[in-house]
């Protein structure tokens, strides 16, 4: 956060104990692209600058905070970043390289040691063998554009940090009213255990909403016992623990999804140990990690704004849910109100990546200004939180109603906290802005849309594994917006009635989706044929989904890590996808700017969803990785009496390629009869569901059936936060091209 410019006994700052200069205009002269400028150095670039400063100080050890002196001469605000290069290559460290600074004028850029991220486990700042600094335009800059920054030095420092949180008791009771004046009532009513947390309470079934990770939940014994996400961890908690070097599993430790474990617990059982247990980690976590100053939180795991905004969420149903337990103390009570002022003064100052990042920091902050009317700057936080929700909404949604980053995971999430604002704001009787209307619903109306018939969700781009669940956020859905059909997919067809549509094109997302119906063993397809998405995209052009009799068969393989590795870059590959590969190429999103990631289809996707032969169809024509231009690849699929699926595969070019056609199944297993080409998928239960028939004229392909293979990778599904092997046929092809490829894919009834 910036200083507040509180005073001193309101406030408390770091103390600066030692600064040693470490690079100046001599190391920087050499690195390609320096222009010396009197004192300075000048680099531009387009777009992105990159520097590369190899470390003659490797052990840095001494310092908790590097800063960087630097002027901005390009037109509009830039962002910088740093990145440690260790002795040990399998470790990293990361500011996130979001810390911005404005045009024109010489500043100097903070990076706080506990604002940066860790994959594996580098030995502290002890081997750094280089720096890399990054200074780039924002990724939602309508165009490339020239940059430039002048450069004086990079120094080292050694801070003082007091505990947390900077405001202090003295300081909490100035932020409960505009004027001087009696604030004992105002935090005696705060205090209370009959404060009322608007919808933050024991009724509210949107309590039960699963946190968004994949890491084993656990229960309330297993935190009473060390045991938080599946990893053990010594007593008393260190907040810097990283058992497994998962920059992913340490974000999710600060945002303290674990803990409403212990709030469940408590209320299902009365017992006041959960609470203490609650009380001891909430008071371990406030001391520990007190707010950056001059640093917007990096990717560090405490302060990164999505932590921010994801714990200020969870501590609102810990106060709902156990604020008037005995053994809460006052202490902690305390501690959390001030902490929860500092983290909200962040969230005003910083926000994050111009996606779902912002949708829940917005929210965060509406929360907590709707919930804490008792802060002098409550009204500010909530207006903000819902200004910015309105511009993001029409940022990041299309008119169809889907999230920008074609992800039912994060657009699930975005569902959900703009629902929790919209609950918090009917509590107060607030009229909210139309977004929370009909633009909510069409939200809700694609996640019913794309549920598969076991009431599971396609894991496109990064979502998770491929049974994903979001029936507890659908029942909730149901309950607020009083939707009898979303209520019915919430309760998995128990209560409400089903929608009464079956198949639905959505064509800003450039999703078609065929369903026999919305019973239990109906089938289902769904063509993916539009933009990558503006975050977290895989390369699946043209990839479809299919669930045969109820049950997935096709599917895509979702992901279970965010970490480097072989097969994060695999699920991210079109490899990895149910489509064609000209050439083993694969799309090259990488490329495209902000506004291509998420243009719509537009003629490139064709549909007519009606009567016995319902049709859809898309073309990629590129960009693609390179050595590969002038071919396009158009897909359609045909749904014959809502019963079986053609699909045709036109790859358009010229010259002699090779064509291969990857089908990845759900966990089962493959049979090919002696002397036939068609393929018969069986799932776990050895039940026959689908008949893959490959129709051509050219020539008999090769086909290859991979299954938990790494070299190559091939044959994985993720499922839980962990990796399957699962049946993947491939077949190949060489082909003059253009050429044609039908299939037939065939559900079989177990029956």
């Amino acid at each position: 956060m910036r200083d507040p410019q509180l005073p001193s006994d309101d406030f408390l700052r770091d103390a600066v104990l030692y600064r040693e200069d470490l690079f100046g205009p001599a190391e920087f002269a050499p690195l390609a692209g320096a222009c010396r400028a009197g004192a300075a150095v000048v680099f531009t670039g387009l777009k992105q600058i990159t520097l590369h400063l190899p470390c003659p100080h490797s052990d840095l050890s001494r310092f908790n905070q590097l800063t960087i002196r630097v002027c901005n001469h390009a037109y509009t605000p830039l962002l910088a970043g740093v990145r440690l290069i260790h002795g040990n290559r399998a470790a990293t460290s990361f500011s996130g390289g979001r810390e911005e600074f404005p045009p024109g004028q010489w500043c100097e850029m903070h990076f706080p040691r506990e604002c940066f991220g860790i994959t594996g486990h580098p030995d502290g700042w002890q081997d750094v063998r280089a720096l890399e600094i990054f200074f780039a335009q924002e990724k939602t800059a309508a165009r490339d554009q020239e940059i430039s920054v002048a450069l004086k030095g990079i120094a080292g420092e050694l801070r003082r940090l007091p505990p947390g949180p900077r405001l202090t008791e003295s300081g909490l009771r100035e932020q409960l009213v505009g004027e001087a004046g009696d604030t004992e009532p105002l935090l005696k009513r705060l205090l209370s255990p009959a404060k009322s947390w608007g919808p933050y309470g024991p009724e509210n079934i949107a309590s039960r909403i699963p946190p968004p990770h994949f890491y084993p939940q656990g229960t309330a014994a297993d935190i009473l016992a060390g045991r938080i996400m599946g990893q053990q961890l010594p007593a008393p908690l260190s907040w810097d623990a990283n058992p497994l070097g998962e920059l992913e599993w340490c974000h999710f430790l600060h945002r303290h999804h674990f803990l409403r474990l212990l709030v469940r617990a408590y209320l299902a059982t009365g017992q006041e140990d959960y609470v203490a247990a609650l009380d001891e980690l909430l008071q371990s976590w406030i001391l520990a990690n007190p707010v950056p100053l001059a640093s917007n939180g990096g990717a560090g795991p405490a302060w990164e704004t999505l932590s921010i905004a994801w714990r200020l969420r969870e501590w609102l149903w810990i106060m709902g849910l156990a604020w008037s337990s005995p053994a809460f103390s006052r202490a902690t009570k305390v501690l959390m109100l001030r902490s929860l002022w500092e983290q909200a003064a962040s969230l005003m100052d910083h926000q994050g990546h111009p996606n779902n990042w912002r949708i829940v920091e917005s929210a965060a902050l509406a929360l907590l200004g709707l919930c804490l009317p008792e802060f002098r700057l409550a009204l500010e936080w909530r207006d903000a939180g819902l200004r910015r929700l309105e511009r993001e909404y029409h940022q990041q949604f299309g008119a169809d109603g889907v999230h920008r980053e074609m992800s039912p995971l994060y657009h699930a999430i975005c569902l959900h906290a703009l629902l929790e604002v919209k609950e918090a704001a009917g509590v107060q009787g607030l009229e909210l802005p139309d977004l929370f209307g009909k633009p909510l619903e069409r939200g809700f109306d694609y996640l019913l849309a794309l549920c598969r018939p076991d009431f599971t969700w396609p894991s496109l781009n990064d979502s998770g594994g491929l049974d994903s669940d979001f029936t507890a956020l659908m029942s909730k859905a149901g309950e607020s917006l009083q939707r009898p059909d979303l209520l019915w997919c919430g309760s998995r067809g128990r209560r409400g009635r089903p929608p009464e549509f079956s198949s639905r094109v959505f064509p800003d997302a450039g999703l078609a989706i065929m369903r026999s119906s919305y019973a239990a063993r109906a089938n289902y397809l769904l063509l993916r044929a539009g933009p990558p998405g503006l975050a977290h995209s895989h390369q699946d052009a043209l990839s479809l989904e299919i669930a045969a009799g109820g049950a997935a068969c096709l599917v895509d393989p979702g992901i279970s890590r965010y970490a480097p590795g072989l097969l994060t870059d695999y699920y991210r590959s079109a490899a990895a996808h149910n489509m064609p590969l000209p050439d083993g190429a694969a799309p090259d999103y990488a490329s495209l700017n902000f506004s291509q990631r998420v243009k719509p289809p537009g003629e490139k996707l064709s549909w007519s969803l009606a009567g016995p032969l319902e049709m859809a169809a898309g073309v990629f024509d590129g960009p693609w990785e390179p050595g590969l231009s002038g071919v396009a690849l158009s897909r359609t699929v045909i749904c014959a009496r809502q019963e079986y699926w053609i699909v045709r595969d036109m790859i358009s070019g010229q010259g002699r390629h090779q064509v291969r056609v990857g089908w990845q199944f759900a966990p089962g297993k493959l049979v090919m009869p002696e002397h036939q080409r068609f393929l018969d998928y069986l799932d776990r239960h050895n039940l026959l569901r689908l008949r893959l028939i490959p129709i051509t004229v050219s020539a008999k392909p090769a086909i290859e059936i991979l299954e938990g293979s790494l070299e190559p990778p091939g044959g994985w599904v993720s499922r839980g936060g962990q990796d399957y092997p699962a049946p993947q046929a491939r077949y190949t092809w060489d082909a003059e091209l253009p050429c044609s490829l039908v299939w037939v894919l065939l559900p079989i009834s177990p029956d």
